[in-house]
């Protein structure tokens, strides 16, 4: 008795919610959003899905009238109702205080911008409409190609296959240039690749993926979706204000020459940089975020000056070291060097000559030697990274400790304005000036 006293309650809780369905005008529906934006997307491409929801309120079941698609003149706009896919949909039945998922997507055309349309629900006399954005970048296709002869690139180019630079010629991308890469696709380079950015115009050579993995996590942050800037013997890369990221290993050199003014280099796969008998002059230069080593010299030499060196790598908590150095020569000035991963094999900070470090604030503590000079030891730089937030900003904060700290016999005489533009004035240690907030 006591058992069936027990369940009586939850039953006749139950038995409220009725599993008959009725057209009902008054039904209490609602989206889970009050718009859509899909995107960004490269234009000519299938977009990702958006999902969404509609809920039914009522604790009656209730057939909706109609679900359809408005003010998509160019048809190019898919909605999928119940693993259906089409542009209308009629008598959709959502049971009592139950819910219905719908996915959009778009295939744009492969050029003229951003696209709109609406969802429109209709139920009895009642109408709501649910915008829906597609942003867009306007690119041009570039299959496989070979540079030949000197170019100039202006614009946005969804490379699709290898772009090979052949000795003799020089490949030059104009300021705000931006270079999408479709997976494994590569920039092989035997003659040389320039950039001429500017601040606020930044040059760009990502991957093509430019919505979401997740509501709180931009694809932006996985590495390896493309293979990254191959070197061959003879070639040069001279790159200006130019972002280099998620590739599998940004740049790799045999026998070449790469000076990097400015820059930013960032999430990879597998090594970030790795040089063999070649030379790095870079100034102002963020090297972060690598599955395995961010800088790795075997028989080079590397002048690194006002940059920051760094690895919260995300994908998985990063073990390598973040500097490896084989029969090259290494002189590291007014720079940040700092993370989660160990600095150099072994995380013995003593090294040999022709290695060091002059004024460069490290998070671990140590001493100065023949090959460490006036560092900072035992110091968080206090930079704008939250990695736990997937938040990668390494520049730093108002109260770091890298604010006022380089040495200025060692600043390079023309570095005036960082990566974005501010003043070098507050004479702060690594790439970037004082921070922007």
């Amino acid at each position: 008795m006591k058992f069936l006293s027990f369940l009586l309650p939850i039953l006749l809780c139950v038995s409220c919610i009725s599993d008959s369905f009725e057209h009902d005008s008054n039904a209490r529906l609602e989206f889970s959003t009050d718009s859509i934006l899909i995107g960004p997307v490269l234009s000519g491409q299938l977009s990702p899905t958006s999902r969404f929801v509609l809920y039914n309120r009522s604790r009656n079941g209730v057939t909706v009238d109609r679900i359809n698609l408005t003010d998509d003149p160019e048809n190019i706009f898919r909605l999928r109702v119940d693993g259906q896919t089409g542009d209308s949909y009629e008598n959709i039945e959502i049971r009592g205080e139950d819910s219905l998922f719908l996915f959009i997507d778009v295939k744009l055309p492969s050029i003229g911008g951003n696209r709109r349309c609406n969802i429109q629900l209709t139920n009895g006399t009642s109408t709501t409409l649910l915008p829906v954005k597609a942003s867009v970048v306007d690119v041009v296709e570039f299959p496989a190609t070979s540079v030949s002869a000197d170019e100039t690139w202006n614009g946005n180019f969804h490379i699709t296959g290898n772009v090979t630079v052949e000795a003799g010629a020089t490949l030059e991308l104009a300021p705000a240039t931006r270079l999408f890469f479709a997976p494994g696709v590569s920039l092989e380079v035997f003659g040389t690749l320039r950039t001429e950015g500017e601040p606020g115009q930044i040059v760009e050579f990502t991957g093509d993926r430019l919505d979401r993995l997740a509501p709180e996590i931009p694809y932006e942050l996985i590495s390896g979706q493309w293979a990254g800037i191959i070197l061959h013997p003879g070639s040069q890369l001279e790159l200006s204000y130019a972002s280099l990221r998620n590739p599998s290993t940004a740049i790799s050199a045999d026998n070449a020459v790469v000076n990097l003014y400015n820059c930013q280099v960032r999430n990879s796969s597998g090594n970030l940089v790795y040089l063999t008998n070649s030379s790095l002059d870079a100034v102002g230069c963020e090297f972060a975020e690598a599955a395995e080593n961010v800088l790795c010299l075997e028989n080079s030499n590397a002048d690194i000056r006002q940059s920051t060196v760094a690895n919260f790598y995300l994908l998985s908590f990063p073990v390598d070291p973040m500097l490896v150095i084989e029969n090259s020569s290494l002189d590291v000035s007014n720079s940040i060097i700092y993370g989660l991963a160990p600095i150099l094999p072994g995380n013995q900070l003593e090294t040999f000559s022709p290695v060091y470090f002059r004024r460069c604030l490290f998070q671990l503590d140590g001493n100065d030697d023949d090959n460490f000079l006036d560092c900072v030891w035992g110091t968080d730089p206090m930079l704008g990274t939250v990695r736990e937030d997937y938040l990668f900003d390494y520049r730093p904060l108002p109260q770091s400790p890298a604010v006022g700290n380089s040495d200025p016999k060692l600043m390079p005489a023309n570095w005036s304005l960082d990566f974005y533009g501010t003043p070098t004035t507050s004479m702060t240690l690594g790439a970037y000036s004082m921070e922007y907030r």
